[in-house]
């Protein structure tokens, strides 16, 4: 793994300055832990008094500057002021996002959760993991063979970030299901306590209810860069649960979320979805539940008399759930549907628009490229252009199409796959109008205008097949309807 850009120094020293310059915009940063001094900017600074000549002293100031990372990044209180210039205060989010750009810079990739919404709680203590984990780590260890080595300052340590670098992509990797399921897991409320403030969720999986489980359906893109690079698991003797297990304590007002919108100093990343029509996944149902309610934890002892186990408090919860659940799925179901179905018009709405030609005939005009690229995509200009000026008109042009062709294709592997399941939906939840005009609009937008190749054809331009293939995939589907 390569850093992406040239340094001057691949000093222990000058990586955590600029470390230090990234989060906190200077190095004269101090941090004690009493309960007088929180922050501060003026005096003595912990970079300022670090020295790298013993390990006794590298291990110290690792911890010092330990504790500045978990003060600013779990403590909401952080608050600080850069000297020497008009920065505004800066506060836990800002430095969020300023680890990202850090990380960033040294190599984590972050393209791939681009403008995912993420649980904000969780995504600070990966970042805090992160840096006490693997960076500072990497910038005060010392290899056992240089123990007796009297100064460590100017040691190369390029391998031992390029080390970190990847044990953080792999931790983001590792977590970051668990960060960004909140944004699959739909929110369900007591109807029960309609003035209270809701102090406990229940997770729930739908397969515990009576309503029938979703059918899951991905709006289908693609991502186009231009570059301006074992667990274990131990079985633990099943204990006895305490009455509140399984229910996590909430306060709403601190449920936040942020985003992950670093992306690497040298790329653009775009989304190109198949299509504009009204869907997206985060809003609509899932099946995962949380399960909203108000538990009065305020006396344990009547509590516990009330219910003498954690089975017997979730059972009567979960009868609550059971009946919220199945009112919000009678309220929401249908228009998770038709959603879903309006996305697969628009979807081959945008496919029919495609001129073959391109895929056929040499030396089209590029601006045909932009226009074709333009029905899926509103940064079409900017990415031709750019593919253009870097590798020519010709690559340019084999790259539009081949992200044409993987476009067309996971969609057709979606729409295939649940083709089924859907129209069993449809009939079951959905009237014979609806369905009959969801046909027509099938038919009329897309098959009735999709071109049947010849052998000869896809021979010369075997690029082509998935166009076929989705066309027999669309008539299987229609056939189902």
């Amino acid at each position: 793994m390569k850093s992406s850009y040239d340094r001057e120094s691949n000093g222990r020293r000058a990586y955590l300055e600029e470390l230090l310059n990234y989060v906190y915009h200077t190095t004269n940063i101090n941090y004690e832990n009493n309960e007088n001094v929180g922050c501060v900017s003026k005096g003595k600074s912990i970079f300022g008094s670090c020295k790298f000549e013993t390990r006794k002293s590298m291990g110290h100031f690792c911890e010092r500057f330990r504790e500045l990372f978990e003060y600013s990044l779990l403590n909401d209180e952080f608050e600080f002021t850069p000297p020497w210039g008009k920065d505004k205060k800066l506060r836990t989010d800002a430095i969020l996002i300023n680890i990202e750009k850090y990380l960033t810079r040294i190599g984590v990739d972050f393209s791939e959760y681009f403008g995912i919404k993420i649980n904000r709680e969780k995504w600070r203590w990966v970042l805090y993991e992160a840096m006490i984990l693997y960076l500072l780590p990497a910038i005060f260890f010392v290899e056992y063979k240089d123990r007796y080595n009297d100064n460590y300052e100017y040691d190369d340590i390029y391998l031992q970030i390029q080390a970190a670098v990847m044990g953080i992509q792999s931790l983001i990797g590792r977590e970051f299901y668990f960060i960004y399921r909140d944004n699959k897991i739909t929110k369900v409320y007591d109807s029960c306590f309609k003035n209270k403030n809701f102090n406990y969720k229940l997770p729930l999986e739908i397969s515990s209810m009576e309503p029938p489980r979703i059918i899951t359906w991905d709006n289908t893109s693609v991502k186009i860069y231009c570059d301006y690079e074992e667990d274990y698991y131990t079985e633990k003797e099943e204990q006895q649960k305490k009455l509140l297990d399984d229910f996590i304590r909430v306060d709403e007002l601190k449920e936040k979320t942020t985003e992950i919108s670093v992306i690497p100093d040298n790329k653009s990343a775009f989304i190109v979805y198949i299509s504009s029509m009204s869907y997206e996944p985060k809003n609509n149902l899932t099946n995962d539940i949380e399960y909203y309610t108000y538990i009065d934890d305020s006396d344990e002892e009547k509590l516990i008399k009330q219910y003498e186990t954690n089975t017997q408090l979730k059972d009567d919860i979960k009868k609550n759930a059971k009946k919220d659940i199945s009112a919000m799925f009678k309220a929401k179901e249908n228009d998770y549907y038709r959603e879903i179905a309006n996305n697969i018009e628009g979807a081959l709405e945008r496919i029919s628009k495609i001129d073959m030609l391109i895929f056929i005939k040499k030396g089209i005009n590029i601006s045909k490229y932009k226009e074709v690229l333009g029905y899926f995509s509103p940064e079409a200009d900017k990415i031709v252009d750019f593919y253009k000026k870097k590798y020519g008109e010709e690559p340019c042009r084999l790259m539009v199409k081949d992200k044409l062709i993987e476009l067309i294709s996971n969609f057709s592997n979606q729409l295939e796959a649940k083709s089924e399941q859907l129209t069993d939906k449809y009939k079951t939840l959905l009237d014979d109008h609806w369905r009959d005009m969801h046909k027509k609009n099938v038919i009329d937008k897309y098959l009735s205008s999709a071109t049947s190749l010849s052998s000869s054809l896809k021979k010369v331009h075997p690029e082509l097949i998935p166009f076929e293939r989705l066309k027999n995939i669309v008539q299987e589907y229609c056939d189902m309807l």
